[in-house]
């Protein structure tokens, strides 16, 4: 439960999952789709997102490992969806044991 707790934290505090500034520096505006996060954080093009890639674009490496939950070393927009679904339930961390990892 705390590794969810830490994991929900940090992947709001990233620019892939925390909402942008609204208008003005007003109020946040919507968060990118993860489509849209995946384009802008993706240097090389390959369609996902490196550990490297990550870190560059100012996310903390251990919610990278918190969103690989199939250990590939690359970031999807279905794992990306599905860290975004489990923040939206509270949680945040890996998904409970079981359950069918993201590809």
């Amino acid at each position: 439960m705390r590794l969810s707790l830490i994991v929900a934290a940090l992947l709001a505090a990233t620019p892939a999952f925390a909402a942008a500034p609204g208008p003005g520096g007003g109020p946040p505006g919507p968060m990118p789709d993860p489509a849209t996060a995946v384009k802008e954080m993706d240097a090389n093009k390959d369609g996902v997102v490196s550990k490297e890639e990550w870190v560059a674009t100012n996310h903390r490496a251990e919610a990278f490992d918190g969103i690989d939950t199939n250990k590939d070393g690359k970031l999807t927009v279905e794992e990306i969806t599905a860290a975004r679904a489990r923040m939206a339930q509270g949680g945040g961390g890996p998904p409970a044991p079981g359950a069918a990892p993201a590809h």
